[in-house]
């Protein structure tokens, strides 16, 4: 086994050990991620490369120095084609092609096989011992197949890792280029170093200083893990896809912090910049407090393996995008679990209902209202006046209703036709806006009847308010071809104050026997149901 003994330079070679060791550690903890076993392989080829360098200057003799020297071969060899593999899984969401894949292992297997064989020498030739101080050193003497197989696997592997991370850099958004720049600075340290070494360039020509900057690497994978929660936030793969997407999408991890929103998230809510990228949800979104409660409810759950189905949640907000025109959205949360399952976060998606809630506006107000004149349709106006009338018997107040019926509506079809017919009625509806008071109920009850509620008076005012109606009417001159119509109506008129029933049917019997009343005196009559 030759004999081995101590050299201060193994003590920058250790850190890096003890730093890989935790990465190590941190990366088997999160192993369900999709990127987690070829991010511990590729730690194990860099713990390899740097313990096998640590034994090799150890190492006093020349043969126990080349074994060891081939043991590194196998991580610096395999290490590019892991690193390659989690580069392209961290930035697209998939690694290699499975194809492409196979073919570039058994690459890998080939060039180790050529390395521990050596044929003729070819790989390397006749290593020499180096004596600098405290520090043996081995001087390898590399032939052809060195340099015409292993230097353009390993560059051009790690070349197409430098180019996946720089396009990832400038084609991401800005909240996650330190991700990426974490990741690329990592890989070019020890890649700058180890290349200066094999050039004669670096200040310590016996000492491959590549491993000893694998401790800086690591730092920075560790803080690009424990920062950006690398295991923890769903790939930036999805990037072009979320960003894209209509509905507001915000991303937060299991403390309830912001980690990630599109750019229909942002026009929601103006509050989520970078800035706030870490901070708590509840500081940065002024949203539904029964979401920010179920915020900590869930996490609570996820993190006591609780299975719970999405959570939602509907407010009105002003976006300063739309000129402050308010949005109703549906907030639903849902928990972002792995592969294997386990809940990592949460994702709040804003869907934006306005245009939904609208049309159901729209067509309550069409089911509720008459087409020809905008007045309330019978059922509607008995519903709201059933409502009105409990309302004045909760509170003691009087009511009044009219019924009023045109004259000779029907001649005016015969006449004019149907579209002055219609012009009659919309003129009616009109003149009983303009007559009445805004909160009066009025509504079409029949083909030439309408029906109003008046809150509040008494018998006397609502006969007042009934002759008022039957003026209005007889004022209007409704067009028809060439000529004015002229118009009159009946109206029956009966009161709260005079009802024996609290029933808006009795009520409203009252005001139609009236009505007939009225009718049977002749066109443009008002009568009321008690004696007036």
């Amino acid at each position: 086994m030759g004999t081995y003994r101590y050299t201060p330079y193994l003590l920058p070679l250790a850190v890096s050990a003890g730093v890989l060791v935790v990465l190590l550690y941190v990366t088997w903890r999160n192993r369900s991620e999709q990127s987690a076993p070829w991010f511990a392989a590729s730690l194990v080829a860099l713990l390899l490369w740097t313990v096998g360098y640590m034994f090799e200057l150890m190492a006093t003799g020349l043969g126990a120095k080349i074994r060891w020297a081939d043991v590194q071969y196998i991580g610096t060899t395999a290490l590019p084609l892991l690193w390659l593999q989690v580069v392209l899984i961290y930035s697209r969401g998939r690694g290699l092609a499975r194809p492409l894949f196979v073919v570039l292992w058994l690459a890998c297997a080939a060039i180790i096989g050529l390395l521990f064989s050596n044929p003729h020498d070819l790989f390397r030739g006749a290593p020499a011992l180096v004596v600098e101080g405290s520090l043996t050193a081995l001087a390898s003497d590399y032939g052809p197949l060195w340099e015409l197989v292993w230097i353009p696997w390993a560059y051009l592997l790690f070349s197409a890792v430098i180019v996946v991370l720089v396009r990832g850099m400038l084609h991401t958004r800005r909240i996650h280029v330190g991700q990426y720049a974490a990741l690329l600075v990592a890989t070019v340290i020890p890649l700058a170093a180890g290349t200066l070494y094999a050039l004669g360039l670096s200040p310590w020509p016996a000492y491959n200083p590549a491993m000893a900057v694998v401790s800086v690497s690591g730092l920075l994978m560790g803080y690009a893990l424990f920062h950006y929660r690398l295991f923890d936030v769903a790939p930036l793969a999805r990037d072009a896809v979320i960003d894209g997407l209509a509905d507001g999408l915000v991303v937060l991890d299991l403390e309830s912090r912001l980690r990630d929103f599109n750019p229909a998230a942002r026009r929601v809510f103006p509050a989520l910049t970078d800035d706030a990228i870490g901070r708590p949800v509840g500081e940065v979104l002024a949203i539904h407090p029964a979401m920010l409660d179920g915020l900590h409810r869930e996490a609570a759950a996820a993190n006591d393996g609780e299975v719970r189905a999405p959570m939602q949640a509907d407010i009105s907000i002003a976006v300063p995008e739309d000129g402050g025109r308010r949005r109703e959205l549906t907030l639903v949360l849902t928990p972002v679990r792995t592969a294997a399952g386990r809940v990592v976060g949460h994702a709040l998606t804003l869907h934006d209902v306005t245009e939904s809630a609208e049309l159901l506006t729209r067509l309550g107000e069409l089911s509720s209202r008459d087409e020809l004149t905008g007045l309330l349709s019978r059922h509607a106006w008995q519903e709201q006046a059933e409502h009105e009338l409990l309302r004045a018997v909760r509170y003691g107040y009087c009511l009044g209703v009219a019924v009023l019926d045109l004259d000779g509506l029907q001649r005016v079809n015969d006449t004019y036709g149907q579209a002055a017919g219609d012009a009659v009625l919309r003129a009616l509806a009109a003149a009983c806006r303009h007559t009445l008071r805004p909160f009066d109920l009025v509504g079409r009850l029949g083909s030439d009847e309408v029906g109003v509620v008046l809150p509040h008076l008494g018998a006397e005012e609502a006969l007042d308010a009934g002759l008022r109606l039957r003026d209005a009417v007889a004022l209007l001159r409704v067009p028809a071809g060439d000529r004015l119509v002229d118009i009159t109506a009946c109206v029956g008129v009966a009161s709260s104050e005079h009802s024996g029933t609290e029933l808006l049917p009795a009520l409203l019997h009252q005001a139609e026997t009236a009505l007939r009343v009225a009718r049977a005196a002749g066109p443009g009559e008002v009568a009321c149901s008690w004696s007036c």
